[in-house]
């Protein structure tokens, strides 16, 4: 079983019958991929193991991010994976993931793309504290650096808010 908290040794090949596979391509190497997509095709193959874990996700409708899709894949990946707990707990585990526009266009190189930045909010009602963060502070900084390469940025709260990661990245509503 691969270890969630390590980098795997090469990238996970592209799943071309994905639900975000259905991109949109754009100059630069990068394309419009559906978070939306992404987030179906996790909650596709880890199934079996949300509903042992007593885990809900939902999700609001979400920006086609402009990146890479093995990238999103795996940040998504990275992200879900620290909400989730090592065993079943007694209740249920909710995680809802939400998207605010910041009403700001993103670098001129790319603006012609109309492109913005957005808020992907990642909401739970599982509790985790600084020591948490300590704990996972090599995958949070794996994820920022994910979001560093488009321009984008990753903040990861603790304490009482319900929002426990939130990620500014460039992309479109389609």
């Amino acid at each position: 079983m691969i270890n969630v908290f390590q980098a795997p040794e090469q990238p996970k090949p592209l799943n071309t019958t994905s639900i975000a596979a259905q991109a949109i391509d754009v100059d630069g190497g990068y394309r419009f991929v559906d978070f939306n997509g992404i987030i179906q095709d996790f909650l596709n193959e880890e199934r079996a193991r949300l509903d042992r874990l007593n885990a809900i996700i939902r999700c609001d409708a979400l920006p086609h991010v402009y990146a890479s899709e093995n990238d999103m894949r795996r940040l998504c990946e990275l992200l879900i994976h620290l909400l989730l707990p090592r065993s079943p707990k007694k209740s249920k585990l909710f995680i809802y993931i939400k998207c605010n526009s910041l009403e700001k266009e993103v670098l001129p190189a790319i603006a012609s793309c109309r492109l913005h930045f957005y808020d992907i909010c990642f909401h739970t009602n599982s509790c985790n504290d600084v020591s948490w963060q300590a704990t996972h502070e090599r995958v949070l900084t794996e994820c920022n650096r994910i979001c560093n390469r488009y321009s984008g940025t990753l903040v990861s709260a603790s304490g009482s808010s319900d929002c426990l990661f939130k990620l500014t990245l460039p992309g479109k509503l389609f």
